[in-house]
């Protein structure tokens, strides 16, 4: 990911309407930054993690085009079964497509379902998962609550969420940057990493054990790829006044000219929270 995405970062979209109309622009956007060495490495932490918990099922919710699917079905016992959930249909024709592809469609069944309402029985799976769904939505701790409810007495929850929030990109400019940076966040919850711990022993889960990963960018192009729109966030601050024109443009220069140089530096965190069902 060296080229700005084509995607604006934000909840608006990942709704089901604007993934239908942009699919190319959607699916490409994830299958790139699921290639990144951030991710990948995030994605070992939780494939590692589910693996120790010896599970034969597992519930994906917001599997997304399908890209860590396999992994996970390798993280299960033999004979395990992961079950991947989407609200888009698009999403879910794309990840089926991606299983028969990818010769996991024995293992891997693929389903449109909303997150705040799963159509499964109480303790139906021995873990329940997500990655970068619960920021874009309006009550993430329902949802984790849902996610409890299917998964049997003494499984797993874990749930992956960025702090975006907490990401802080130098600049000379502190309170400038500060202001530019926040205007670019478009999803519900941008804070969500940071508040899972506190989510999950509020819905009842026990033994929660949290693994922050630390990322650090050094090429501001590869934030960009991440989808990171700072241009618009600066047009919108001048059109309310906030910043004159110079300035936002003065904020914007001197981000590229650090990035030309050498000295872009941003810093940022994913967690990876676990917690358990507790026993009956």
């Amino acid at each position: 990911m060296t080229t700005e995405s084509t995607v604006q970062y934000g909840t608006a979209s990942w709704q089901p309407g604007f993934i239908a109309k942009h699919q190319a622009d959607v699916s490409s956007y994830l299958e790139q930054a699921a290639k990144t060495d951030f991710l990948q490495s995030v994605a070992t932490c939780e494939v590692d993690l589910i693996t120790r918990m010896q599970a034969r099922s597992l519930l994906e919710v917001g599997c997304g085009i399908g890209v860590l699917l396999p992994r996970l079905v390798k993280a299960l016992l033999p004979g395990g079964l992961v079950v991947g959930i989407d609200h888009s249909e698009t999403f879910v024709e794309e990840a089926k497509l991606r299983m028969e592809v990818e010769g996991c469609s024995a293992s891997v069944r693929v389903q449109q379902a909303d997150a705040y309402r799963l159509p499964f029985d109480d303790a139906t799976f021995d873990v329940a998962h997500c990655e970068r769904v619960l920021m874009h939505l309006d009550d993430p701790s329902a949802a984790l609550a849902e996610m409890k409810r299917v998964v049997r007495p003494g499984g797993w929850v874990v749930a992956v969420e960025p702090d975006w929030g907490g990401t802080r990109i130098d600049h000379a400019d502190r309170a400038g940057m500060d202001l530019l940076y926040a205007r670019a966040m478009h999803m519900r919850q941008p804070d969500m990493g940071l508040t899972l711990y506190r989510r999950m022993a509020e819905v009842g889960l026990s033994e929660i054990q949290p693994v922050p990963m630390i990322s650090v960018l050094t090429d501001l192009n590869v934030m960009k790829g991440y989808g990171l729109s700072l241009t618009p966030a600066a047009e919108a601050l001048v059109a309310a006044g906030t910043f004159t024109k110079a300035h936002a443009d003065d904020l914007l220069a001197a981000l590229e000219q650090a990035n030309e140089e050498g000295r872009f530096y941003c810093v940022g965190a994913m967690h990876v929270v676990s917690g358990r069902v507790r026993a009956s």
